[in-house]
């Protein structure tokens, strides 16, 4: 069954670009053989978030589920990406985060924590998120080619 990458954020904000990016560069770059939902085209936003993981969950019943998403975090962590079992908990950066949506959630941490997310999501670095969403488009490539059932989360 082929996996289903979820990619949240808003084209609108500069870190928040970061999953759309990631959506388009898995489309257009790496053609990979999955679903991919968000893109610079079309973006799973928080208004079409709910919709669309419904519609994710009944047309790929069983399917992986990947979900990727921007994150704010301390400045040592600013240009790290953070992979996790369970997904992610969407909006978690703006401090609304709801339940975890995926099996297996990939962040990338775009900009330092310093209480104002919105504004550090608005002012992060362009370069920056478009390095990152390189690297996890190239990773999730890897993943999927590679199998995504060999791949382990540790502990």
């Amino acid at each position: 069954m082929n996996p289903v990458i979820l990619c949240i954020g808003t084209k609108e904000v500069t870190g928040d670009r970061l999953a759309p990016l990631v959506g388009t560069l898995l489309k257009s770059k790496y053609n990979i053989p999955a679903f991919v939902y968000g893109d610079l085209n079309y973006d799973v936003n928080g208004l079409r978030l709910k919709e669309t993981a419904s519609f994710v969950k009944r047309a790929h019943k069983g399917a992986p589920l990947i979900t990727v998403d921007a994150a704010i975090g301390d400045k040592n962590d600013i240009g790290k990406i953070k992979i996790r079992g369970g997904g992610v908990r969407p909006k978690e950066a703006i401090k609304k985060g709801s339940r975890p949506l995926g099996d297996i959630g990939i962040l990338g941490v775009v900009a330092p924590d310093d209480g104002e997310p919105l504004m550090a999501l608005m002012s992060a670095d362009e370069e920056l998120v478009a390095s990152l969403a390189e690297r996890i488009a190239k990773f999730i490539n890897f993943l999927i080619s590679d199998g995504l059932e060999e791949f382990a989360l540790p502990g």
